[in-house]
């Protein structure tokens, strides 16, 4: 899992990488710090260290919403991470439900243990004016640490749940989530004549099926309308 000053990743954005905490049981993690105000940090040098280690261990490795995991770590030094494993997906696959905060980590890992860990918004008063990097150690221990071993708990979980038959789909899902993340962080290079043209000719054709169709109806039908 890992901390950063806020979501504005993709390639032109502004925010950047905190901490990093790496699980490596259901009951153990180690935060890794970077950027913290409160706080001493690792020299950024320290990435050189720990970047290889999950990279070669990739293959075995799990997170929750790998997505922006891959968009901050091509970030931070261009490090092309792909973890094998990620329990976002693997929520929505076995409830599809698209209310907020149901697949959150923090969430399923109440669902999955009952117990409550520390969120964001138990610590700052609004969700625009969110600063990790001026926490305390001790806050950051309690609420980024849990993260690291919780999406080992929170995957054997919801693995069980999954139908065997779905297993592989899984996986692909997995695939495209790095897919995915590098489309938004490099964003998608457009012929621009090219789909100007294109527009013209949707409003032609637009134009001659609302013709087409006020003829056939004989009102002044709006398309628009639901």
């Amino acid at each position: 899992d890992t901390e950063t000053t806020g979501v504005d990743i993709d390639m032109d954005g502004e925010d950047e990488l905190v901490g990093i905490v790496l699980g490596e049981s259901e009951t153990k993690s180690t935060y890794f710090p970077f950027k913290h105000e409160a706080f001493d940090n690792l020299p950024m040098e320290f990435l050189d260290e720990i970047m290889p280690a999950i990279k070669r261990n990739e293959h075995r490795c799990t997170g929750h919403n790998d997505k922006f995991e891959h968009k901050i770590f091509l970030k931070t030094g261009g490090w092309d991470i792909r973890l094998a494993y990620d329990t976002f997906p693997l929520s929505f696959m076995i409830n599809p439900v698209n209310h907020r905060g149901v697949h959150t980590l923090k969430n399923l890992v109440q669902e999955a243990t009952g117990n409550k860990y520390l969120e964001l918004s138990d610590i700052f008063t609004s969700e625009n004016n969110i600063k990790f990097q001026v926490l305390p150690k001790e806050l950051v221990r309690l609420y980024a640490c849990p993260d690291g071993y919780n999406s080992i708990v929170v995957f054997k979980y919801l693995r069980d749940k999954l139908p065997k038959e779905e297993w592989q789909l899984y996986l692909k899902e997995c695939e495209l989530v790095t897919i995915k993340a590098e489309n938004e962080y490099y964003g998608l290079r457009v012929d621009v004549d090219k789909y100007m043209r294109n527009a013209e000719n949707c409003d032609y054709v637009i134009d001659i099926l609302l013709k087409t169709f006020r003829t056939l109806t004989h009102t002044d039908g709006n398309i628009n309308s639901p």
